[in-house]
This record gives structure tokens, sequence and C-alpha cells, in this order.
């Protein structure tokens, strides 16, 4: 898995920019007319602008142009020129810190990552905003919101920082991630490598199982990444490594660290479906002889689990057979995922799900639809629909529905008496009232 993993890592970084690492793209909301918003701190005028005037609408260059960072884990300081709306917050404490601070959050980071930075505009109208200290409650979605007026089919993405000072930039105002130092400051802080030894001396990749340079302790990007859950402070895939031996055991090349961290990013933006109630992210493997093109196989694969997991018609099992003569063979592992966004933590597997496999399962689900469009009309019957069938308790532990999918991916006999056990308790419900509106249902999924 490793190796599929770091080629696909590798493939996704060619031609990439640096900052694609750290510039977060929003998921839009359908239906509104998304905007993005200029806040302009006017330090001349002692005020915060905020006016419709300001807003412009979003497009696909709005999180580069605008330096829209992703936000760090943990308790990170926030050093944000650009925030989302839900997380406006952040740009209040990136410029003002917290109640009694006597320096914004950014102001105190560029100073620890280059103190020769103070000398900078950026650093300069990062002192300047704080003087506006006493208007930080402007920064609030509230406020913002009453400010603005809009109308309910307008929504804000995003916002931005912008300073208009007579000092800087001749009174015009100006983006502070367009600020002479801040893309130095953002170079020391994510592109510098922070753990690059001096010494060449080569030492074994643990993941590509090869000599090279610059080899250093396995450290991920924290939080929603697959990668999480090779750390030594929980119980997880590196739990029976030595802790004081761990900078050993699991060492790696700055690259290899790189491609995996990217590479983890990509396949839950690409290959994440929710499968009994639960979040899954599919790692697929493939040999590591095979010349695949990860980004089409991917997508592939995508459309194949679609079929499977969410509610779409079978009309399309044609096209989604189109690898079925292809040469490069695949298996998949289903994780799913127990994270609130801040930390990564696998709950379930269900691994080694060979293509052939997943193949003869879409026929046999085509064949039960046709079977009942006889009885039922056109009917799409898949894992989604059939999971509302199968009743789960809420806040249970034991999720009979992703017990009998893991057994059934990894053909291991089903016992029927389970299966119409299940069956039993949906009729049971549906007989007494379960479902009936108003009334208590042990079972939601249903």
């Amino acid at each position: 898995m490793l190796d599929t993993l770091i080629q696909l890592g590798q493939q996704i970084s060619k031609n990439r920019n640096p900052w694609d690492d750290i510039i977060h793209i929003p998921n839009l909301k359908d239906a509104k007319n998304n905007y993005v918003l200029n806040i302009i701190f006017d330090v001349d005028q002692g005020n915060i602008d905020i006016d419709p005037a300001n807003l412009e609408e979003f497009d696909s260059s709005s999180p580069y142009r605008h330096t829209l960072m992703e936000t760090l884990k943990g308790n990170a300081k926030k050093i944000y020129p650009a925030v989302l709306f839900d997380k406006i917050n952040h740009l209040k404490e990136s410029l003002f810190g917290k109640q009694n601070a006597r320096k914004g959050q950014l102001m105190e980071d560029v100073n620890a990552i280059d103190s020769s930075l103070e000398d900078s505009l950026l650093y300069q109208a990062l002192q300047m905003i704080f003087s506006l200290k006493s208007l930080e409650y402007f920064l609030t979605k509230d406020h913002i919101k009453s400010t603005l007026a809009l109308s309910r089919k307008s929504e804000i993405v995003f916002c931005y920082a912008s300073v208009k000072s007579s000092r800087i930039n001749q009174g015009t105002p100006i983006e502070l991630s367009k600020l002479d130092g801040f893309e130095a400051y953002i170079n020391k802080k994510f592109f510098d490598s922070k753990h690059r030894s001096d010494s060449q001396k080569k030492r074994l990749d643990y993941a590509l199982g090869e000599v090279a340079s610059h080899i250093m302790e396995a450290k991920f990007q924290r939080g929603y990444n697959l990668n999480a859950m090779f750390v030594t402070t929980t119980s997880n895939f590196a739990n029976d490594f030595k802790n004081h031996n761990y900078h050993k055991n699991y060492q790696l090349s700055e690259n290899t660290i790189k491609y995996l961290d990217r590479a983890s990013k990509y396949l839950l933006k690409n290959l994440s479906f929710t499968i009994a109630g639960i979040k899954h992210m599919i790692v697929p493997e493939f040999l590591s002889i095979s010349n695949v093109d990860y980004e089409s196989a991917i997508d592939t694969i995508f459309r194949k689990n679609d079929l499977l997991f969410n509610l779409k018609g079978f009309d399309e099992l044609t096209t989604s057979m189109m690898d079925e003569a292809e040469i490069h063979p695949y298996w998949l592992n289903y994780i799913a995922i127990d994270s609130d966004g801040n930390y990564f933590k696998a709950s379930n597997l269900i691994k080694d799900v060979s293509q052939p496999y997943l193949i003869k399962v879409m026929k046999v689900i085509d064949e039960i639809n046709d079977e009942l469009e006889a009885f039922l009309g056109k009917y799409i019957f898949n894992f989604y629909t059939l999971y509302r069938y199968i009743p789960v308790r809420d806040n249970v532990k034991r999720n009979i529905a992703l017990e009998l999918y893991g057994d059934l991916f990894q053909q291991r006999p089903l016992e029927k008496k389970h299966v119409f056990k299940a069956f039993n308790q949906y009729i049971r419900c549906q007989r007494s009232g379960q479902f009936s509106q108003g009334k208590h249902n042990s079972y939601p999924n249903t």
C-alpha cells in the first residue's frame, strides 16, 4: 500500500506548485451566489471597513489569489490573512490575538519564525492593525451579515484582510498577503526544511526500502491525514515500535514524507464514501511494477464505488466496467474514518477487495435490479438502499450492516440467520409503528 501511495504522490507532484499544499479549496453551497469579502483595516481613519462594495464573485482562482490557507490543526497559532466566513474568529485571533493579548497571533508567529522580518511592511502593517483592537467585535458573523444585508441566495465563502494607511502603498488598500515580508514568512514556515540534517550520510528509507540521503523521523502533516495513524502518541500502526527508537524504526526521506502527505490528501478528497452510515476512504493498491495513470485509475474506482454506495442507477454499468480488461490489477482497502477534522483514526478496515471480485459484486447487484424491476418498477438497489433496511441503533459500537458488508467484500461466508434476524427486526419495527412520524426512532438509518 505504501508503494501505491508514494507513486500516487510522485505523479500528482509533477508540475505542482508548493503552495498547493497549504491553499484551501472550499466546498461551495449549491444554488447560491458565492462571494469573497475584502475587509479593509483603515488605520488612518481608525475604522474597519465592511462594505458591499468590497465584495467580489468567487471563482476557482480566488483561494490562490487571496491566499486562503488551510486551517492548521491542534493548538497552532492563528496566522491567516484570509479565512472561511464560518471561521471569521480565526481572522480576529490572527490580527488581534485573544482577549488580553498584546499582539496578534500572526505578528507573534512572524517574529518567532524570523525576527529579521520585523522590518518588513507586513510586520509594520500588523502593528498598525493591532491599534484597532477595540473594534475586534466587527469580526463576527452576525455583525458582517447585518452590515452587508445580503439576500438569502447570497453566501460569503471567505474573507481576506487588507490594510489602508498613508504609510503603506500610498494610502491605497493592499492585501496583507501582498505585502513585502509575507512570502518570505510563508517560505520560512512551510517550505524550508526544518529537519534536514547537515550530514549527507545515507540511511534506509523505511517505506521505499532504499538507502537515501536526508533521512529523518517520519513526521507528517497533523490532523486529517491517513499517515497520522503512524505516530507514537496513540495506539495505531506504530504502536509496536519502542518510542525511544521510533526515529530509527520509521524513518523516511523528505520526498517520501511529502509524497505520502499529498497522496493522503488526494485520496481523502477523491475516494471518500459513506458506507453503512460511516465515512470511509478507499486506499487502492497496484502492483509495484505497474505503470499506472493513477488519476485516471482513481476516477474509474470512484465511479464503481459511487454506483455501489450512493443512490445511483445502474444505467452506467457498462461504462463502469471499462477497466475490466485492463492489464493493471488492483486491490481496494476500505478504511472507516473516525475524525472531527483534527485527528485521524481508523475504526474499521475492509481489506484486499480485488478488482475482479468488485466487478462480480456489481454484476450481481445489476441482476438484482433487473429482477426487482418486474415487481417495483424502476428501482435502485445497491448497498445504499440495502442499508436502509438493516436497523442499526444510533451510538452503538456494533454496526451490523457494516459487519455484513465486511463479510461480503472479504468473501467470508454470510450467516443467513444474521441476515434474516436483521430483516425480522425491520418488519417488527414497521408493525409497531417505530418509523411513524412523531414516534421515537431507535434506528435513524431506516
